[in-house]
């Protein structure tokens, strides 16, 4: 019964630790508040330990899975994050299928997935941080985490758009049991054009496009009226431009 009320009031503790952040859940309760003296009780690291896991695991039904959330594969050996999903209807007393398209969240191979309607899927839950870009040395990029200053080398391999970040932007990296996972933009992001072919002035009617240079060296396709100076939202998924978002003065 005592060592039951130790651990209920060690969950109350953790949640409390948790909402500061993971990384501090076990220090914050070694520090002491509700649960202090479960701090040198080795038994409790592993209770710590089931918790993390249940937090970070869920099961679920093939057919509630969706687009956006990573799948554990082989015991944990593979993270594959989901594309697309197509569920598919069984015929007669045939359960239906669930067709899921999903990228390795290391590698960014695709993976193709079916189960049926009714398998159960470990769902993992990744801890999301938002850091800052600093710089770019050879293929290593730096970025920094704003409150804690924790510094962060990435591979350059493991940002597919790499070439629309720029210094100062933000970006978010996802960690798995303290492992960096995977890193990516906000959905948009604007940049300054740099090179951009002037616009025809036997312009038709229809809408005219051409490729433009943006800061950070990437290049898109435009409308023909963007110019040297304009900055661009550009949507980091598709590469596409969205809109402008501001121009440069000019002279007519």
């Amino acid at each position: 019964m005592y060592r039951r009320r130790l651990q209920q009031a060690a969950v109350v503790a953790w949640k409390q630790c948790w909402s500061v952040g993971p990384e501090h859940a076990v220090p914050c309760l070694s520090q002491g508040s509700t649960a202090t003296n479960l701090a040198a009780d080795e038994s409790y690291y592993a209770f710590h330990n089931t918790i993390w896991r249940r937090w970070a695991h869920q099961k679920k039904q093939a057919n509630d899975i969706r687009t956006g959330q990573v799948i554990s594969l082989q015991g944990g050996k593979q993270l594959v994050r989901v594309t697309k999903y197509v569920y598919t209807q069984g015929q007669g007393r045939q359960l239906g299928s669930v067709l899921i398209e999903a990228k390795d969240v290391s590698t960014h191979v695709n993976v193709p997935l079916r189960f049926k309607t009714k398998d159960m899927v470990d769902v993992v839950r990744m801890e999301e941080k938002k850091y800052q870009y600093l710089y770019r040395e050879e293929d290593t990029l730096h970025f920094m985490h704003p409150e804690s200053f924790e510094q962060v080398t990435v591979d350059v391999n493991m940002l597919d758009t790499v070439d629309l970040l720029k210094e100062g932007d933000d970006a978010l990296l996802e960690f798995y049991e303290n492992t960096l996972i995977s890193v990516s933009l906000p959905q948009t992001v604007s940049l300054m054009v740099s090179e951009a072919a002037p616009q025809m002035k036997n312009a038709t009617a229809a809408p005219q496009y051409k490729k433009v240079r943006l800061e950070t060296g990437a290049e898109i396709t435009a409308p023909a009226y963007i110019k040297v100076g304009d900055v661009c939202i550009v949507d980091t998924s598709t590469r596409e431009f969205v809109k402008r978002a501001s121009s440069s003065s000019s002279s007519s």
